[in-house]
């Protein structure tokens, strides 16, 4: 069931008012591609494993930005939703980030009524306290709120049955870090897209009363 939650309280200003400090897709795109270009990546873990996963993350991301295509079932409830002030919270690193943030975009540019906003979740600690995932700072987060700044969803950090896997794979001892993250991918590169799609088409539909 889809409930309405008050207005969010950023940095002790409501998210209307503060909504707009965060950066449009464009510049936090142009921001971690100044980062690739001097080898690091977000956060303040810049460790040469963490530069690896995110160019791994960069070079998935782009290649789905140009080539993926989105459902008529999204782009119909995409081009009906009146949520219309998406936060997503994530960081260039984040391998999940990487199969859902750029489908997320490009919903979004279908609809010229609605404002994405990126939030990188270690620069603001605080508010990603908001956003845990059973205690967890999972990204990636979309938040979706209405034109008066009331939540009135929010979805991650992966889809249904992908964080079904993860979670069964998370304390299995049978598989390194390496090969749990392959099999994560592996399930993602095998579903083009097609189950998140589905899930955002759903939420989408329910808000729109549809």
């Amino acid at each position: 069931m889809i409930t309405v939650r008050q207005k969010q309280l950023l940095n002790d200003k409501s998210l209307n008012e503060s909504f707009d400090q965060f950066e449009t897709f464009d510049q936090y795109w142009k921001r971690i591609t100044e980062l690739r270009g001097l080898g690091k990546t977000t956060g303040a873990n810049q460790s040469i494993e963490m530069i690896q996963y995110s160019e791994m993350s960069y070079v998935r991301t782009n290649r789905i930005l140009k080539h993926a295509q989105l459902s008529q079932q999204l782009i119909d409830a995409v081009n009906n939703t009146t949520a219309f002030n998406w936060l997503i919270i994530t960081e260039a690193w984040c391998g999940d980030a990487s199969n859902t943030v750029p489908l997320m975009i490009k919903a979004a540019q279908l609809n010229p009524r609605i404002d994405v906003r990126i939030m990188v979740r270690d620069e603001h600690p605080t508010i990603m306290d908001n956003y845990l995932t059973h205690g967890a700072k999972s990204i990636p987060i979309l938040v979706l709120f209405n034109t008066h700044f009331d939540e009135v969803y929010r979805w991650g950090p992966r889809p249904s049955p992908c964080q079904e896997l993860f979670l069964s794979l998370k304390n299995s001892t049978e598989y390194s870090k390496e090969e749990k993250l392959h099999k994560v991918q592996e399930w993602y590169v095998k579903d083009k897209g097609q189950t998140f799609q589905n899930e955002l088409s759903a939420v989408l539909n329910n808000l729109n009363g549809l």
